[in-house]
């Protein structure tokens, strides 16, 4: 086994968290007005992109190195501390630090992927050409080993740094929006525009799991992201309709649907501690489901699509972000807006943030990242 639990298991009683199915009796909503366009919590920032900030990843091994990418088809890498940039490169649309923080890969609409060893000054290490549009690259949870989906409907599969095609996977007929491997990184998953979710084996790249629109039940639209439990049996996965489908790994069965949300859905995230999964959508809420019951907990509040959520590790903390221009602390025991971000005076696009969640760097339209720090 490629994981190890890292903590004991912390027990939940179900009536922690009242069910309410009365959106204003749980949603937490703060006035805004002009304190948006007014203050600056930031703790600093850089401002070399010349356009929209697209992607962020923050290095695993050393946390204050960044990797930033905007619509100005240049990536920087650098330093929180410093602002010290550390090398660009072009055309890059995502970005993604390896497992051990070693490797940094980036693609571009043109089709490519670059690997840079960052360590050595931004070296390059090879080009990969992953077919058309790249709209996301994912590492191995424990080897250098690079996945890639693209708008031509395929999903590539490289040995890194030698940058030789381990798998070329093909099923999809539309945009792939959204892959990764699965926590123990024996498993690949992979979310389609044409509305299909493919489990596949790495080895061979042959079929699991295949769900598809054609069974009604599994129909949520174009497919647009996905998040796993923290045991790695379930997969979440969301689409433009604003539904979510619960997928076993184990036997593929449709284990829910998660259906209170309006329109697309945009980010998935699971709680470490607490059975609770949070679905964004561009619909401004935040829907919080109890695990167990596939139930409606409670619904958080941004005045604009919600863009990124993620839970702090090992904690009932979640953070979201949004295109009001505003990032939340929230407690989702209770609902409660624990802390709100201001800073930048156009949508916010990507955020990325520490292991602990004290600290939290967001991409916006305003060409800047910022750097914000969260207690909790």
């Amino acid at each position: 086994e490629f994981l190890q639990e890292i903590q004991e298991e912390i027990e939940y009683q179900d009536e922690d968290i009242p069910v309410s199915d009365n959106y204003s009796e749980i949603s937490t909503e703060i006035e805004m007005d002009d304190e948006k366009n007014l203050t600056n919590d930031s703790a600093g920032g850089f401002y070399d992109h010349k356009e929209s900030v697209y992607c962020l990843h923050m290095n695993p091994v050393d946390e204050d190195i960044i990797v930033s990418g905007g619509g100005d088809d240049v990536a920087y890498i650098w330093r929180i501390s410093t602002r010290e940039r550390l090398c660009h490169t072009d055309s890059v649309t995502v970005s993604s630090f390896s497992y051990d923080g070693e490797y940094v890969a980036t693609g571009g609409m043109d089709g490519l992927i670059l690997i840079w060893r960052y360590k050595n000054n931004g070296e390059l290490v090879t080009t990969l050409e992953g077919g058309d549009e790249i709209l996301w690259v994912q590492w191995h949870p424990r080897g250098n080993v690079l996945l890639s989906g693209s708008n031509d409907a395929n999903v590539w599969m490289w040995k890194i740094p030698s940058g030789d095609v381990m798998q070329l996977f093909k099923f999809h007929k539309k945009a792939v929006n959204a892959g990764s491997f699965t926590p123990d990184g024996k498993k690949i998953v992979t979310a389609s525009e044409d509305g299909s979710l493919i489990v596949w084996d790495p080895k061979n790249a042959t079929i699991i799991h295949k769900m598809t629109p054609s069974d009604s039940r599994f129909d949520c639209g174009g497919l647009t992201c996905l998040a796993y439990n923290k045991e790695g049996t379930v997969v979440a996965v969301g689409g433009v309709a604003g539904k979510v489908k619960i997928i076993s790994l184990i036997n593929g069965a449709l284990l829910g649907s998660l259906n209170e949300q309006k329109e697309s859905i945009e980010s998935i995230s699971y709680c470490d501690v607490l059975p609770i999964v949070a679905c964004a959508s561009v619909d401004g809420t935040v829907a919080l489901y109890d695990t167990f019951t596939y139930k409606l907990r409670n619904v958080l509040i941004h005045d604009g699509a919600v863009i990124s959520l993620s839970f702090v590790s090992n904690t009932p903390y979640l953070t979201t972000a949004s295109t009001d221009r505003t990032i939340r602390r929230w407690d989702v025991r209770t609902g409660k807006c624990l802390k709100q971000c201001f800073g930048h005076h156009d949508s916010i696009l990507c955020i990325c943030s520490s292991l602990d969640g004290k600290t939290i760097i967001s991409g916006s339209d305003d060409k800047s990242v910022l750097v914000f720090k969260i207690v909790p």
